[in-house]
C-alpha cells in the first residue's frame, strides 16, 4: 500500500508542477508499469496466508474427520487454528524486524 501511495504522490507532484509552473516545470520522471518486487512479494504472502486455511479445510473434508458425528466442529477448529497460526506468523514476522 505504501508503494501505491508513493506512486500516486509522485504522479500528483508531476501534475501540480505542470499546472502551476507550466513553462518552468521539470519533465515528468519516467515510470514503468511493471510491478515492483516488493508488491509481488506482498501479494504472494497474502495469497499463501489465504491458501493455508483453504488447504486445511479441503484436507478436513477429504479425510472425513468427525466429532460427535458431525464435520462442523472439526471444520470450526481447523479454521480457527489455521487463521490463528497465520495471524501469529504475520505478527511474529512484523515484530521480528522492529
Amino acid at each position: 500500500m505504501a508503494v501505491t501511495y508513493q506512486r500516486a504522490d509522485a504522479r500528483l507532484a508531476d501534475r501540480v508542477l505542470a499546472y502551476y509552473f507550466a513553462d518552468t516545470a521539470p519533465a515528468p520522471r519516467h515510470r514503468t508499469s511493471r510491478p515492483e518486487p516488493e508488491v509481488l512479494a506482498a501479494a504472494l504472502r497474502a495469497f499463501l496466508s489465504l491458501l493455508v486455511p483453504l488447504v486445511l479445510t479441503a484436507v478436513t473434508f477429504l479425510t472425513g474427520l468427525r466429532i460427535a458425528d458431525s464435520r462442523w466442529p472439526v471444520l470450526g477448529i481447523t479454521l480457527a487454528t489455521a487463521s490463528a497460526a497465520v495471524g501469529a506468523l504475520w505478527y511474529w514476522r512484523r515484530h521480528r524486524r522492529l
